[in-house]
């Protein structure tokens, strides 16, 4: 008789797979929350972070693992940079940020996997999207700037500027 897991069985599985995976990754990385309440591993340092999530129904013993920047595109929204947000940029080359990983491995297998398949590409995401953060920041304060200019020289001021 084979046993059926709930969902919320898959989920505390995950969430233990998750925090094994972080430990095996080092202590550069810890455990922390996404917008969504599930669990995702932060780089310390580097502003990026991981998620693993149930692999495919085809394909229940795998996992899905995505790398993600920290970085927001903007105060308003909390989406962070894709790499097709930064294609025009120097450096920029194609990424591959997600990889599908067998649950059957131990923890410490799966930490070298993604450290081989996706960690170079993350980490070059997350330094491309801090370059690009610094130059729409540096944009943004020049044109809000030049509004307050323009505005005191008319006898006004300027209001909350979302970009």
């Amino acid at each position: 008789m084979t046993m059926t897991m709930t969902d919320d069985q898959k989920q505390a599985a995950l969430d233990a797979l998750t925090r094994e995976v972080s430990d095996a990754l080092g202590e550069a990385w810890s455990i922390g929350t996404t917008s969504y309440g599930s669990l995702r591993i932060k780089h310390q340092t580097a502003p990026v972070y991981l998620t693993l999530t149930q692999g495919w129904r085809q394909k229940p013993d795998t996992v899905k693992v995505s790398g993600y920047t920290t970085i927001l595109r903007d105060g308003a929204h909390s989406q962070g940079y894709y790499p097709d947000d930064l294609r025009h940029m120097d450096g920029y080359e194609p990424m591959d940020l997600e990889a599908n990983i067998s649950t059957k491995k131990t923890p410490e297998h799966i930490a070298a996997d993604i450290v081989r398949r996706i960690m170079g590409d993350l980490f070059r995401l997350g330094s491309l999207a801090e370059k690009r953060h610094a130059e729409v920041t540096e944009y943004n304060d020049a044109v809000t700037d030049q509004m307050t200019r323009t505005a005191a020289a008319l006898g006004g001021t300027v209001g909350q500027r979302y970009h």
